[in-house]
Parts: structure tokens; C-alpha cells; sequence
């Protein structure tokens, strides 16, 4: 294996999380690599750790910035990066050991563009084994496409957990002053690589607080993510990829339904923002009504909320409950 790996991790006000993320880079298998610690003008104490990290090993390059958000951060840098690869690290998380190295060889003998590990949530105090398996599975880009709309939905949206050819962040940056940046930019990375090659190592430790911006209530914010959507059904349909298209349609109508209720709850005050996702869901279910795409009981549901959001509640819980019920049934229940 060879090639130098650029690994970037944005940095803001982590400072009780970021040694154990900087100990788990410094410690990996694959010693080639750069570490850009893109301090996001943090004010707490992770200034002075980037510092001392820095100070004890060349391959750490601290970069300061004013205060402009994870995207920024990202984007300052994939442009000061000097690697052949591109990893992305949030600084409250950390990573096996392996992960460069298991990565990096599974892109190389799958002659691929992108590698991509799966992942796993952890509290801040659990302990963490090694991954047990390198089973892999190796996709074309539209294949990996499809893969945002199944059981590898989270692994395929992510921006971390992925090895990245540098090349195919020639033109793609990530969006300024959004939340749910992945959501408006991994797709477009899969669509230009050649073969993305997925491996069932959980290589990547995600670490749940009950502070991040993710785990916040309900905001104006959210609806950012709507936003994502909005562009992804563009792309899709420009791209002529009709069955990604009704795939993003569905997604869009289930989320802006949801952040339909939410809006009418907490910002009742809101009306017209409320109403222009309403009238956004009524024009996509006008349009892909007849679609084969959507199952029926999504249609009923859309449909439902078109007409009647009383009864769309209803029907939603009645799904859910539903839902719950097969999983208990069939031996696949999993706690929340």
C-alpha cells in the first residue's frame, strides 16, 4: 500500500472529547498520513491541545480560522490538504486503529474511488472492542446510490467513515451555514466515483452527546435538511435517474410532513413557512401519485396529510405501532 492520507478534523469547543480523537489518529497502522486540525475558533482549551499535538508529532498541522462551521472547517481543509486520500474526523469522535489501513486497502484492491467503513454508536463513557470482520462489498456509483434509501442509509450519507480519492473534490465543497451538510454533498461524490467498496468493519465510533447541534430539539434549522432534498431530486432529475428521483421524493415527503406537525407545534407563530412545505408536499404528491415507486401505504399517507393532518397523525401512529409490532414478532426488535 502507498499514498499519503490527509486526515481532517474540525475542531470547536470539544476540548473534554478531543484528546481521546487525536490519540486514536496518532495510533493507527498506516503511519502516511497528515493530520489538519482545522480549529474552528474554539474557545475553550482545544487550541492548546492541538498545540501540544503538534508540537510532539510533525505529521499533526494545526490551521486557526474565525468561527464558520463545520463546513467551513471541512473545506479549509480539503483545500490546504496535501494527500493522494481524504479522511474526515469530527473531533468529539474516534476511530479504530485500522481504519487508514483497512480503508486504504480496500479502495486499492477494489480499485475504487471511495471506502467506506460502517460505524458505531457509542455514549461518551462506553468501551469499544476491535472490528472482528473485513467482509466487503464493492458497488458501481449508481449502485451506491440506491444504498442512501436502504440499510446502508447512514454509512452512505456520512461524511466521515470514508477514505475519498482527493480528485473528486476538485469542484465539490461542502454548503456554508447549513446543518446536515452531508445530506447536500456525499451523493454527488458517489456519483462521480467509478466503484465505491463498503466494508462491515465497525471502524468508526460515533459518539452520541446529549449537547450536539444533532441532538438538540426541534429548530428552524431542521429544515435544512429539507433543502438537501430539494437539491438531490434536482440532480437526480437532471441526471435522468428517475427511480433515484421518486426515491428522494418519498424521503423529502416523509421528513417535510414530519417537520409540518413539529412546525405547527413549537412555531405556531410560523404560519407561512408551515404552509409553503405543505404546499411543496401537495405539488410532489400531485405529481407522483401514480408512480409505482411509492408503496400504497405511503400513498395513503401523503395523502392523508393532504387532506387531513388529524388523521395523518393518526394513521402515522397507527404505522409505527405496526412497525414495532413485526419487529417483536419476528425476533428483530430493537430497543430504542
Amino acid at each position: 500500500m502507498n499514498g499519503l492520507i490527509s486526515v481532517i478534523v474540525p475542531v470547536y469547543n470539544v476540548e473534554r472529547y478531543l484528546k481521546k480523537c487525536l490519540d486514536s489518529i496518532q495510533n493507527q497502522t498506516y503511519e502516511k498520513m497528515e493530520i489538519l486540525l482545522i480549529n474552528d475558533g474554539s474557545t475553550d482549551s482545544c487550541r492548546e491541545i492541538c498545540e501540544e499535538y503538534q508540537s510532539a508529532d510533525p505529521r499533526f498541522i494545526l490551521i486557526n480560522q474565525q468561527n464558520k462551521g463545520l463546513s467551513s472547517a471541512r473545506n479549509t481543509g480539503i483545500d490546504k490538504a496535501n494527500g493522494d486520500y481524504l479522511m474526515f474526523v469530527d473531533s468529539d469522535d474516534f476511530v479504530d486503529e485500522h481504519i487508514c489501513e483497512i480503508l486504504l486497502r480496500n479502495l486499492q484492491r477494489a480499485a475504487a474511488d471511495i471506502s467506506v467503513c460502517s460505524f458505531c454508536r457509542v455514549t461518551e463513557r462506553e468501551a469499544c472492542g476491535s472490528f472482528l470482520t473485513n467482509n466487503i462489498r464493492t458497488f458501481s456509483n449508481i449502485g451506491c446510490l440506491y444504498n442512501i434509501y436502504n440499510d446502508l442509509c447512514d454509512e452512505s450519507t456520512v461524511a466521515w467513515g470514508k477514505l475519498y480519492k482527493r480528485n473528486l473534490f476538485e469542484k465539490i465543497r461542502y454548503p456554508l451555514n447549513k446543518i446536515h451538510e452531508d445530506d447536500f454533498t456525499t451523493y454527488k461524490l458517489f456519483y462521480l466515483a467509478g466503484q465505491v467498496v463498503y466494508t462491515d468493519a465497525k471502524l468508526y465510533f460515533y459518539v452520541t452527546r446529549s449537547d450536539s447541534i444533532m441532538n438538540t430539539g426541534f429548530s428552524l434549522i431542521r429544515l435544512h435538511r429539507l433543502d438537501a432534498y430539494e437539491e438531490r431530486m434536482a440532480f437526480f432529475k437532471e441526471q435522468h435517474l428517475e427511480e433515484l428521483y421518486l426515491l428522494t421524493v418519498q424521503r423529502y415527503l416523509e421528513k417535510a410532513e414530519i417537520c409540518s406537525v413539529l412546525l405547527k407545534k413549537y412555531f405556531p407563530d410560523q404560519p407561512c413557512i408551515r404552509q409553503s412545505i405543505v404546499d411543496r408536499c401537495h405539488k410532489l404528491y400531485v405529481n407522483n401519485r401514480l408512480s409505482f415507486q411509492i408503496k400504497l401505504l405511503d400513498k395513503i399517507q401523503h395523502f392523508l396529510f393532504d387532506k387531513n393532518i388529524f388523521l395523518y397523525v393518526c394513521y402515522k401512529k397507527l404505522r409505527l405501532w405496526a412497525s414495532a409490532g413485526k419487529k417483536k414478532i419476528y425476533g428483530i426488535w430493537k430497543p430504542t
